[in-house]
């Protein structure tokens, strides 16, 4: 992709119509999608840093406060419900973990470890990558 960005002018919808052209044969989900969403995000940024602006700025929104929360990894029962307590210790509330055991009993494991790590007051997200079914998910969150 390198060959088709370098020198180009910086023109991050032009250059987003280019690579989706290129690649229309192949397909632009996957690694590729990916690639090109890295490209594309990075020049969006490089042309509010060109302006001396927020990126926020130059897509034409207002500033908004957002609360921060802290990530865990793919640790297990013990080390993610020890990861939650550390960031819980550091003032986060709001932790998200990834999840996707193989088993849905293994999910609600983790979950449960992290929630009596941190107790009720913390928020508590889950990324599943898209692994689980409607209907696991469903099961998963108590639906």
């Amino acid at each position: 992709m390198e060959a088709l960005v370098v020198g180009q002018a910086l023109a991050p919808a032009t250059v987003w119509q280019v690579l989706h052209a290129r690649f229309r044969l192949l397909g632009t989900q996957g690694l590729v999608g990916m690639a090109i969403a890295g490209i594309d995000m990075a020049l969006w940024d490089a042309c509010a840093r060109a302006q001396s602006m927020p990126l926020y700025a130059l897509l034409g929104a207002a500033p908004k406060a957002i609360k921060p929360y802290a990530p865990i990894g793919f640790d297990g029962v013990e080390g993610c419900a020890k990861v939650a307590e550390r960031w819980a210790a550091q003032g986060f509330l709001g932790i998200k973990a990834k999840i996707g055991y193989p088993t849905a009993e293994e999910d609600l494991a983790v979950i449960r470890a992290m929630r009596a790590a941190v107790g009720e007051q913390m928020s508590i997200m889950v990324d599943s990558t898209s692994r689980l079914t409607r209907l696991t998910a469903a099961r998963v969150c108590g639906i």
